[in-house]
């Protein structure tokens, strides 16, 4: 054989055979890690759809506990405010007058009585806008530096955390 005026050998030496194994080798440890990719992927897809089916029937679950939950509340408080009114009806104290609201008030402890002054129910305590209460005290909010043990903090040794604190003024 011959290419051009260069004669190429018809033998294969032992560094020749080298050179075809290690080529050789590459190539299949490229393709079968490309194979295992491709599995793992498409398991990883199939714990993904799992998962996914998994949450969609524990939502449903949830839902369908929700909505039991809700009925039965209405249940009970439609009950609750038939027997609220034959017990007004049949007795005035507790008909809600001013000084079941002062009791209620009284009954709420000491370190709670500013938390109870803001109104949560109604917007993110962010956005609140406080009011007086009856005695013209202002609900506020405060928070207080607590030092932690933290062996895991370099140099200090400690972590500060804030406690929020309510209270009237």
């Amino acid at each position: 054989m011959a290419w051009g005026n260069r004669i190429l050998p018809r033998v294969i030496t032992m560094g020749d055979v080298i050179t075809m194994t290690s080529t050789i080798e590459k190539e299949e440890r490229v393709m079968v890690k490309a194979y295992e990719q491709e599995r793992e992927a498409h398991r990883q897809a199939k714990r993904r759809q799992q998962k996914k089916l998994l949450r969609e029937e524990q939502d449903q679950r949830r839902r369908r506990h929700r909505d039991r939950g809700a009925a039965l509340l209405e249940e009970g408080a439609s009950a609750a405010s038939s027997a609220r009114l034959s017990a007004s009806a049949s007795s005035p104290s507790l008909s809600g007058t001013s000084s079941s609201s002062k009791d209620r008030e009284r009954a709420v402890p000491e370190d709670l009585k500013g938390l109870s002054n803001f109104p949560l129910v109604e917007d993110l305590l962010i956005k609140i806008r406080v009011h007086e209460d009856r005695d013209g005290r202002v609900p506020k909010l405060r928070f207080v530096p607590r030092a932690n043990p933290a062996h895991w903090v370099p140099g200090s040794r400690m972590y500060v955390d804030y406690k929020p604190e309510f209270y009237l003024e």
